[in-house]
């Protein structure tokens, strides 16, 4: 089909309540992809393991209109739709049919004959990939201790004996980890589990025990920070990993990144009350843990040696990679199966002087204290809009 032909394609979206409307849509459309993986090659092996470009879907900020006499209202009932929670479909004249979740919903009632809606996208599967019979809890807990245990095996059986300034450059990392750790403690119990641990870590650096290392780095997902704070700290943990230079290094990198990302997707699938609250706070672990994913894979594929046939040669494990892979990648499906329940970023603009009371009945129903304190939590209201909230403001609120 030519591009011609496409432009002629009605642009449409059916939301989760089977209500279909066909705004008009804007010339400025976008769309992005996030990689999951890249292309290996290993000796001995045919073909690659992992395909160049396997994605784990794409995003698309959308930006149309409502026209007509009638614009306001079928904007409101365009509002009232999108609260429900199954996905959309979307049928887009650039990129095709579409099968997605929306994470932020925008309103813009300025103009005096149209309503305009910047909605960010993101692209969902119809069936969980890979299947599993177990629960999905489950099954990455268990390919989470696989991980953690493989890459151990790994740099067991490679790493006989280390240089003095390997195991310098192992308890430094380990030492600024600590520090940073430390930075995020919450209870006296997480304080001293941490320094008991970082003192087994230090003393392990010797006897290259990576187990009792491994057992350090994944400090966070345990801990009683929240699920942001523990990724964060996970991946200022894989950011120490920067030196590369030796085979011992290298094979320090592979097994203690993969540790990394294990712990990430463990930490993923225990949530506290208000961890997945929001859909964007989902994207964010999401885009987190395949940030790290593929810095990892990436710095692995410029570590492996091009001399193979050399004492001391790094070449990638393909069984730490396969692994690795499929933890990610049931960890994502997962996420994207838990966006269901979680809600919408909303943004409305007011379009005349209101209040707190009149917004929280307006936007979320009823204008009860639960409600009014959520407003109040999502928006940094001054002193002055706790009394009046004028015109043209913009107001975040989540359904």
């Amino acid at each position: 089909m030519s591009w011609k032909e496409k432009l002629n394609i009605t642009f449409s979206i059916t939301t989760g309540d089977g209500a279909t409307y066909t705004p008009l849509l804007a010339q400025s459309n976008t769309m992005s992809i996030d990689m999951l993986a890249s292309s290996f090659e290993f000796s001995g092996i045919d073909g690659s393991l992992v395909k160049r470009k396997s994605t784990s879907g794409r995003s698309f900020p959308l930006v149309f209109f409502f026209t007509g006499d009638d614009h306001l209202d079928i904007s409101d009932n365009f509002i009232e739709s999108s609260k429900n929670k199954q996905p959309w479909t979307v049928v887009h004249p650039k990129y095709g049919d579409l099968y997605v979740q929306p994470l932020t919903i925008k309103r813009d009632d300025s103009s005096l004959n149209s309503s305009g809606f910047s909605v960010e996208v993101r692209e969902t599967i119809k069936q969980s990939y890979p299947h599993a019979s177990t629960s999905k809890k489950d099954s990455i807990t268990t390919l989470s201790a696989s991980t953690t245990s493989t890459a151990a095996g790994l740099f067991t059986a490679a790493v006989k004996s280390a240089t003095t300034d390997d195991k310098a450059a192992f308890s430094d990392a380990i030492t600024l980890v600590y520090e940073q750790y430390s930075q995020n403690i919450e209870t006296s119990d997480d304080s001293t589990s941490l320094r008991n641990l970082y003192q087994k870590a230090i003393s392990a650096v010797d006897v290259l025990g990576i187990n009792t290392i491994q057992e350090f780095i994944q400090f966070p997902v345990d801990s009683a920070s929240g699920i942001s704070s523990k990724l964060s700290q996970l991946t200022t943990a894989y950011n120490q990993l920067t030196d590369l230079s030796t085979f011992s290094l290298k094979e320090y990198f592979q097994a203690i990144g993969a540790s990394i990302i294990s712990g990430m997707c463990l930490a993923s699938i225990e949530p506290g009350d208000s961890d997945y609250s929001k859909r964007k706070d989902i994207v964010s672990t999401i885009d987190s843990i395949i940030s790290v994913y593929n810095s990892y894979i990436e710095s692995l594929d410029n570590a492996q040696d091009d001399n193979l046939s050399l004492a001391e040669a790094f070449s990638v494990d393909p069984e730490i990679i396969s692994v690795t892979d499929r933890l990610v990648k049931e960890t994502v499906a997962n996420l994207n199966d838990v966006i269901f329940g979680a809600a919408v970023e909303n943004t409305y603009t007011v379009q005349y002087p209101t209040n707190l009371i009149i917004l929280s009945h307006m936007l979320l129903g009823k204008a009860s204290p639960d409600n009014i304190t959520e407003l109040m939590a999502a928006n940094d209201f001054t002193r002055d809009e706790l009394i009046q909230i004028k015109k043209g403001r913009e107001i975040t609120y989540y359904v």
